[in-house]
């Protein structure tokens, strides 16, 4: 069970380019629907090492099924000519906060101005109980418009 909270940034924090990141490649074989889990593939580099995953994701906002898979590069690679959406490209910054970690994604492409902070938790009451820091701005846990599944549709 994947439990997180989505926020847009609003002004990037001083400290991020001391912060570890990642670069990513995603793309999304199945929408999915009401009943049908979404299906995705991500080639994700850090620190001079790629992997490579195949991920389910359930329906929901908050709180979601996730399953996810490391995979060998030939089954990305042989997948992606499965894409149904645009490929996404992000770079993804990890942000230390108070025990947690604040991924932070500043998406390429298309979707160039666009920067997303997720911020995962344990529990609900955890994830109730968060105080935002002044740099994240609007919540967007609840806007459908703002999943990955959806920015790639475009």
């Amino acid at each position: 069970m994947e439990i997180e909270r989505k926020f847009l940034i609003n002004s990037l924090p001083d400290k991020l380019l001391e912060c570890k990141s990642a670069s990513i490649e995603q793309g999304y074989l199945d929408f999915g629907d009401e009943d049908e889990p979404e299906r995705r593939i991500r080639k994700l580099t850090e620190n001079g090492s790629t992997l490579y995953f195949y991920t389910e994701k359930g329906t929901g906002d908050l709180c979601r099924e996730e399953e996810e898979y490391e995979i060998p590069e030939y089954s990305y690679e042989n997948l992606k000519e499965l894409v149904i959406s645009s490929i996404l490209e992000k770079t993804r910054y990890y942000l230390p906060l108070d025990g947690l970690t604040v991924e932070i994604d500043i998406y390429g492409g298309s979707l160039e101005e666009l920067m997303v902070a997720e911020v995962e938790f344990a529990s609900l009451d955890e994830a109730n109980a968060f105080v935002p820091p002044d740099f994240f701005g609007e919540e967007i846990t609840y806007d459908k418009k703002y999943r990955n599944k959806n920015l790639a549709k475009k």
